[in-house]
């Protein structure tokens, strides 16, 4: 993302407007900075300007990101005080969210709060190693948060299609949750490898935290940009997409299968199991919109706060434009940044909340067990005994109809 997102967005001159290293379009894994000669000394031998950009140009910037730290900060914080309260119930959904939470905590306090101080101090003044590891910690909060969403999606999908393997969530999701870690850590390490401080072309000395050096030639950073666009955004994405895509399917044909009476030669029996079949399929309905809902609201946060940063990420990495107000793209890494306050008010609109308190009448309507696993009934202690019921229930079922 312009200066939070691995990969290195358009680029703004050092004495534009705002660009500094507060520039959120400089952040993270991106120097927006051109590539002037250097000189000895590790300065920059384009022509010099004046004088720097100074705390002025990024007051706004800096205001914006405070204010997003402090959304963020409560947020997150207020997610994991609710998962420790509820740290009884393991259940493969929470530790999702706990990692989520903590990766957006990593994002709130090294993409906004470290960038909300690098504009106060204008220029970069922690020296080398810290301006590697803060775009390596930058590069991996984000890849996190976003691999643990697809992770959430991936382990419902599992769940409904093959509600047999639930068994073996726990282990599965502990898999894709370590592998998530690894692959944004090992995807991040570019980052520490290109990024170093150098002097800005100013009479004074002015130092930044750039990838000025960092690439052998012009067709290695479009190879490095593309390669970035593909495991931050489009791949996950499409993951996020087929795994919901694949929810809606399963919920609509189960939904069929329990719409359809079966042949039954007492009358009696035939108006009991009418009346099961409609209670299933009102219940199939409630859930499926629920699913919707939760999966719209998790692909389209996640697609309309990154989307907009992207489509000026490709456009300046095939050459279509060679120049941009910094602002506007400043403008566009915010937004993108709120991806890490939607996530918390997602999902503990969804997952958090306080399901029914009266179980017994799951048990009799006889609910198919894939709805309540859709709904995330199954989730609570108190509904475990009729979970099971409502499975062994649905059993029966389909062994008659056979």
């Amino acid at each position: 993302m312009s200066s939070f997102a691995i990969g290195n967005p358009p680029e703004v001159p050092y004495n534009s407007h705002g660009s500094s290293s507060t520039a959120l379009t400089n952040v993270l894994l991106n120097g927006s900075e051109p590539r002037p000669n250097m000189t000895g000394d590790n300065a920059l031998s384009t022509t010099e300007s004046p004088m720097p950009p100074t705390f002025q140009d990024s007051l706004v910037k800096t205001v914006v990101l405070i204010l997003l730290f402090t959304i963020s900060f409560i947020g997150n914080t207020a997610t994991l005080i609710q998962m420790y309260r509820v740290r009884k119930r393991r259940s493969t959904i929470n530790t999702l969210i706990v990692n989520l939470a903590v990766a957006d905590l990593i994002v709130t306090f090294f993409c906004m709060a470290a960038e909300a101080v690098w504009a106060l101090t204008v220029q970069w003044m922690a020296g080398v190693a810290m301006c590697k590891m803060l775009r390596f910690i930058q590069g991996t909060g984000l890849l996190v948060s976003t691999y643990i969403t697809v992770v959430i999606s991936l382990d419902r999908c599992c769940v409904i299609i093959d509600p047999i393997s639930r068994n073996k969530a726990p282990q599965r999701v502990r898999i894709m949750i370590i592998m998530s870690w690894f692959l944004s850590a090992l995807f991040s390490i570019p980052q520490a490898l290109l990024f170093s401080v150098h002097r800005g072309p100013f009479k004074e000395d002015f130092y930044q935290c750039v990838d000025i050096l960092g690439y052998p030639s012009p067709a290695y950073k479009k190879l490095y940009n593309i390669f970035c666009m593909i495991i931050q955004f489009f791949l996950p994405l499409t993951l996020m997409i087929i795994a919901y895509g694949l929810i809606f399917f399963t919920i609509s044909r189960k939904s069929k299968e329990f719409g359809e009476p079966e042949n039954v030669s007492n009358s009696s029996d035939q108006r009991e199991h009418s009346g099961r079949s409609h209670v299933r399929s009102g219940l199939l309905r409630k859930a499926k919109r629920k699913a919707l809902r939760m999966s719209l609201f998790i692909v389209i946060a996640f697609f309309v706060c990154w989307l907009p940063y992207y489509v000026v990420f490709t456009g300046f990495a095939f050459g279509h434009w060679t120049s941009l107000d910094p602002s506007l793209m400043s403008g566009l890494t915010f937004v993108g940044l709120t991806n890490s306050i939607l996530n918390p008010i997602i999902y503990g609109a969804f997952q958090l909340c306080k399901v029914p308190n009266n179980p017994r009448c799951w048990k009799k309507e006889n609910v198919p067990g894939i709805i309540l696993r859709a709904t995330g009934i199954c989730r609570n202690p108190a509904n475990q005994h009729h979970c099971r019921v409502s499975h062994r229930s649905t059993k029966r079922t389909s062994l008659r109809s056979r």
